[in-house]
């Protein structure tokens, strides 16, 4: 079995759990071939540090308010489409090649997600849902096309996706990971 993990510049914490993904892959299933995509896409690390030092409460507001309302996680999409396009530019030619990808940043999710239904791929898709977030915009739908599997920190997102979407319990994993610092 193959896997991709991959992440995307947009504060530290992607990147960190895409390294804590990999070394908790290589030590406890060695049998697996896994290896990392870092998107050379650079637009979110600008918009995520100036939301968190200058609309920190404006930005929770919004993020909070779309785990309970469908329109608003779409209008939320739909301004963040043309980061989407080019993420799943980069990574729909990399898909055929792995039988799973695991996705560190919602949004590269739905790239992914966007390119299988596009391409018509087999790939497995995974979402890796960070600190605990409770917000089921880390787990979108494309084109009624969900994720394969979720691993989550936060066992109440868990129980939610269970709950709205009708996920088994071999969907959804929690997991804890610690984060590997010195591989920055």
């Amino acid at each position: 079995m193959k896997i991709l993990i991959v992440s995307v510049n947009a504060g530290g914490g992607h990147t960190a759990a895409m390294y804590s993904l990999l070394l908790s892959l290589q030590r406890f299933a060695p049998y697996v071939g896994v290896e990392c995509f870092t998107s050379p896409n650079r637009v979110l690390e600008p918009l995520h540090r100036l939301a968190y030092t200058h609309g920190a409460s404006l930005y929770n507001v919004v993020y909070k308010a779309t785990a309970h309302s469908t329109a608003l996680r779409k209008m939320y999409f739909g301004m963040v489409y043309s980061s989407i396009r080019a993420f799943s530019g980069e990574l729909a030619p990399l898909m055929g090649q792995y039988d799973a990808v695991i996705s560190t940043h919602f949004m590269q999710t739905y790239a992914l997600l966007k390119a299988k239904h596009t391409l018509g791929l087999p790939t497995k898709i995974i979402a890796y849902v960070p600190d605990f977030d409770h917000s089921c915009i880390h787990v979108p739908c494309y084109a009624s096309l969900r994720v394969d599997a979720v691993l989550a920190q936060g066992t109440l997102l868990l129980k939610k996706l269970a709950h709205l979407y009708s996920f088994t319990p071999e969907r959804l994993q929690a997991c804890w990971l610690s984060p590997a610092s010195h591989l920055h």
